[in-house]
């Protein structure tokens, strides 16, 4: 007898180029992938991935930044920086550590709720043949923010981990959210989402790189199944 071949099929890609660079001052920078391909064309189940780039000599303390939050209607916004405290130790002032926590993956979950001035963590099932998948996901909120809305349609993939930032020079005062999308459907039956290196920066924050052009990052979209 035969058997199955795990395979994955890109329906859509695309490479950044000198006109799409992210420079480090863009934080927050929307992408637009419909703008990307001929006749605006509506992209499923895409992924974008960011490559940091440092062009710059010297030793620059804190901690890069770099990712690209999925907010809706194939638009990504890209947080891309090297940031630290104003003041106080570099690397400890207001900078909470969290890992290994689980959290209830099919109801509303608050896993923070103070003044922040960033965050980032990894979202993920601990099993990787596991996830959700048909016309469900999760939105990700911060003080009634939509920072990233990761949502599966169809049955073709399944989403099984995913990254989230967020950066605010200004800081945002509220609770940090994950919410589910629609009738949760698990790939191999119900499991708990787990937090990873899950940083929280709670003292006001400035940005290392000082020239616009010392941090860029690359990135390239794929459709398929992830």
């Amino acid at each position: 007898m035969g058997r199955w071949v795990n395979t994955r099929v890109f329906r859509k890609k695309y490479y950044s180029r000198d006109s799409d660079r992210i420079d480090c001052k863009d934080s927050n920078k929307l992408i637009n992938l419909r703008d990307k391909v001929y006749g605006n064309l509506i992209w499923e189940n895409e992924r974008l991935f960011v490559t940091p780039k440092v062009f710059t000599t010297g030793y620059y303390r804190g901690d890069l930044i770099c990712n690209a939050n999925p907010i809706g209607s194939n638009i990504h916004r890209v947080d891309l920086d090297i940031i630290y405290p104003d003041s106080g130790d570099k690397f400890s002032t207001g900078r909470i550590y969290r890992t290994g926590e689980t959290y209830v993956s099919n109801a509303r979950q608050s896993i923070f709720n103070g003044t922040l001035y960033g965050f980032t963590f990894i979202l993920r099932f601990l099993n990787r043949a596991n996830g959700v998948y048909n016309n469900c996901g999760y939105n990700i909120w911060c003080g009634g923010e939509l920072v990233a809305q990761y949502y599966v349609t169809g049955d073709t993939s399944y989403l099984n981990s995913c990254q989230v930032s967020y950066l605010n020079f200004g800081g945002k005062t509220g609770e940090i959210v994950i919410e589910p999308i629609g009738s949760m459907n698990y790939v191999l039956g119900y499991e708990h989402l787990t937090i990873h290196n899950f940083i929280i920066w709670t003292s006001p924050m400035t940005s290392s790189i000082t020239g616009y052009d010392m941090l860029q990052a690359s990135w390239i979209a794929v459709e398929g199944d992830m």
